[in-house]
């Protein structure tokens, strides 16, 4: 039984008649105040429900019964299970960011970067790289090429304070 606690105020949390902590934070309709809550700390990290440790230990000592009768109904010619077996024995790569084996053009010059992504496309189009992959290597051949067009800039800009520098300093009106 809950009761309010000698000079309680109303809104205020709450404790059993033993004094038991387990209410605090709730107001006296047993609801949680703002900004308190029971478990304050959360559901523990890779908890699960009881359901669910169930389910997945009597597919656990099923798995074989199960594996074989997929084969069985696989091989009697039914589609889907034929595919879901031929995509256990064959999947599909899952690993976007594998490893990817191109010869790819030395890129010394911003020209060298049409060579490259030259060789990108026709590596996609002959089915070598997926669309995905090609498309991150573009994507490195672009940065390159930003960074050769920042150090013409950059030479540029150094070239006019160079040239700025050796002009005669002239005062306000435009006279040395």
């Amino acid at each position: 039984m809950t009761t309010k606690e000698p000079g309680a105020i109303e809104g205020e949390a709450i404790t059993d008649s033993h004094g038991d902590p387990g209410n605090q934070g709730r107001t006296p309709g047993g609801l949680f105040s703002k900004g308190a809550s029971g478990n304050p700390l959360g559901r523990p990290l890779g908890s699960h429900n009881k359901s669910t440790l169930l389910a997945r230990s009597k597919f656990v000592e099923m798995s074989g019964a199960i594996a074989d009768k997929a084969i069985e109904v696989a091989l009697a010619g039914h589609p889907l299970a034929l595919k879901l077996c031929l995509e256990r024995i064959l999947p599909r790569p899952r690993d976007p960011d594998a490893a990817v084996t191109l010869d790819l053009p030395s890129i010394a010059t911003v020209a060298d970067c049409a060579g490259a992504l030259d060789t990108i496309l026709a590596s996609i189009v002959n089915g070598d790289i997926t669309p995905n992959q090609g498309e991150t290597l573009t994507r490195v051949i672009e940065s390159r090429m930003r960074s050769f067009e920042m150090v013409v800039v950059e030479q540029r800009v150094s070239a006019i304070e160079q040239a700025i520098a050796r002009l005669p300093v002239t005062n306000q009106r435009g006279r040395l």
